[in-house]
């Protein structure tokens, strides 16, 4: 597509390239200014519940339900290291807590 575009546009090389530039900032432009702001109210974003259905209590503490901090969740680990000391991704071993 893009030999295709370079083949029709008129003149020298760096003619090309200004013209190039020029049809990229009016996408650009199009995109941003026109097509953009129509597509976003279609858009499911602003749809966002967070609130517990089942209650309609306000929480207790500060973090919303079903969220757990991460100093309590067990499940988030050091990326580099798994529970028994292997990296991930590269097979090799090191001793618990060690960095590398």
């Amino acid at each position: 597509m893009y030999v295709w575009l370079w083949r029709r546009l008129p003149g020298p090389w760096i003619v090309r390239v200004l013209e190039a530039t020029a049809l990229l900032a009016a996408v650009l432009a199009l995109l941003f200014l026109v097509v953009f702001p129509w597509v976003e109210p279609r858009l499911p974003f602003t749809d966002v519940t967070v609130e517990d259905s089942t209650t309609n209590e306000q929480p207790t503490d500060s973090v919303p339900s079903g969220v757990v901090p991460q100093e309590q969740n067990p499940a988030i680990v050091d990326p580099g290291f798994s529970t028994s000391g292997q990296t991930l991704g590269l097979g090799a071993t090191a001793s618990k807590g060690a960095r590398a």
